[in-house]
């Protein structure tokens, strides 16, 4: 009881989490999008992908050992988890530091220094507090954890919009994304006391390396993963790129259930790790809401796009519309892969887990080295989508070795039907046929909610329940 009642609770907190800072995020990147222009935006956008891989993806791999374990840890473990962070935020302002002028000269645009500077002492920051973090999460206090979250994003907004207008430009948003983490530091500290520095107590040390060290090699492939457009297009195709990080970011919200599902599910099927029974319900659940939820966002945001994205952020934008229903279509592939992926790591599996983070990573690389010099512009985006399957067709291998098993077929014929859908009514918006559009829109709404009506309730019935306990 208390892994579903937690899990769905910290589930509720992260999607609250991502739409109060898509929210923020709308109003205030809108503003430095229009200021700084799509170049100057592309650099950031590299920058913040960094911190928010370190920051949700990286730490808490690295750490996965206190989250997964039985025992809840004790001092020496959590010494030892600190001095591992500090050595790691350490080597990220060394790392960051002494690439960041001749990352930007390779990259051929000067404005990626002082953001990749921003991104060493960020990351410090966040190294700092990353053990705090990691007890919440085991404990499933995910309200502590969002809150931070959200304090992160104002305190970034609030130094960043500022330097803006007062003529700072890039340099001002740099600053501003080095010390977006310190107030959340201080709170997550607070709630969750860690020593700041800890001692290298030999034995704790391992015992967290052993598990961290793959899940956290997976973690970082992931990163290859999420930089590959800036290998593929780099600054002499900056708009391109602004266009697929952007584009990509904003569709993430959309997305948001994959990360709900990763961020949670690993810690709340651990608790069901010995009980087989539980953990395969719990598992088969967790796949059939997820499906639900992330065609429910991405369909209507990702087909809209036409309309929606050059409203918003000017008429260049237009062109990144169909990047991003290329990359919803991948964030609906990637469902089965982020339902997978924490339920095997859950078990101890976290070699597996690398082995399909490498897997998709090494597809997605070499497609986007070959499409794209025929699109620039849709090269990465396909290239991505692309790989997704692969790494679902991965995933299945790999349940399959493990004897476990979900119902793949109905998951199938829900993505390949929701993709389908969303390119069409995508690409009828983009021709600007407004009524056709609008037509298949309506048609696939109804239908979709007729094929998902048990998931629908299950969905409304445990807001409604969140709703009446507050």
């Amino acid at each position: 009881m208390r892994a579903r009642s937690g899990g769905l609770a910290g589930g509720r907190a992260v999607l609250f989490r991502y739409l109060v800072v898509g929210v923020l995020s709308l109003g205030g990147s809108t503003y430095l999008i229009r200021e700084l222009g799509p170049v100057s935006w592309a650099s950031f956008s590299v920058a913040y992908y960094l911190i928010a891989f370190l920051d949700q993806t990286f730490a808490p791999r690295l750490l996965g050992r206190l989250i997964q374990a039985d025992e809840p840890p004790r001092k020496p473990q959590l010494e030892a988890a600190s001095r591992i962070m500090q050595a790691v935020g350490l080597g990220c302002v060394a790392f960051f530091g002494a690439i960041s002028y001749p990352a930007a000269d390779l990259y051929g645009d000067s404005s990626l220094a002082p953001c990749l500077l921003a991104v060493g002492v960020c990351a410090y920051v966040y190294s700092s507090r990353s053990a705090s973090s990691a007890l919440l999460e085991r404990e499933l206090h995910y309200r502590q954890i969002v809150a931070a979250d959200v304090v992160d994003q104002l305190t970034f907004y609030s130094i960043a919009i500022p330097a803006v207008a007062l003529g700072q430009g890039l340099w001002g948003v740099a600053v501003a994304l080095a010390f977006r983490g310190l107030v959340a530091a201080y709170l997550l500290r607070r709630w969750a006391p860690t020593p700041f520095f800890g001692r290298a107590i030999a034995p704790a040390r391992r015992s967290i390396l052993a598990f961290g060290i793959p899940a956290a090699t997976a973690s970082l492939i992931y990163l290859a993963d999420g930089l590959a457009p800036l290998f593929v297009l780099g600054g002499e195709h900056a708009t391109e790129l602004a266009f697929t990080m952007t584009a990509a970011t904003i569709i993430g919200y959309a997305g948001i259930v994959q990360v709900a599902v990763q961020r949670v599910g690993f810690p709340s099927l651990a608790l069901l790790q010995r009980y087989p029974e539980r953990f395969m319900v719990a598992l088969r659940r967790t796949l059939r809401l997820a499906d639900f939820a992330i065609v429910s966002a991405v369909v209507p945001v990702a087909a809209s796009s036409p309309v929606w994205l050059p409203a918003l952020l000017g008429s260049e934008w237009r062109r990144a519309s169909p990047v991003m229903m290329a990359i919803g279509a991948g964030l609906i592939i990637n469902t089965f892969y982020s339902v997978v992926s924490p339920a095997l790591a859950s078990l101890g599996h976290a070699g597996w887990v690398l082995r399909l983070q490498g897997a998709m990573t090494a597809a997605y690389l070499v497609l986007a080295v070959l499409i794209t010099p025929a699109s620039a512009l849709l090269g990465p985006a396909i290239a991505w989508a692309v790989s997704r399957a692969v790494g679902a067709g991965a995933s299945m291998v790999a349940l399959h070795r493990h004897r476990l098993s979900v119902p793949w077929p109905r998951h199938a014929a829900t993505v390949s039907g929701s993709v389908l859908a969303m390119v069409l009514i995508g690409t009828l918006f983009y021709e600007r046929s407004w009524i056709e559009g609008s037509v298949v829109g309506t048609g696939f709404a109804i239908a979709w909610l007729i094929v998902s009506k048990r998931e629908a309730r299950v969905a409304v019935s445990s807001w409604g329940r969140r709703a009446r306990a507050a």
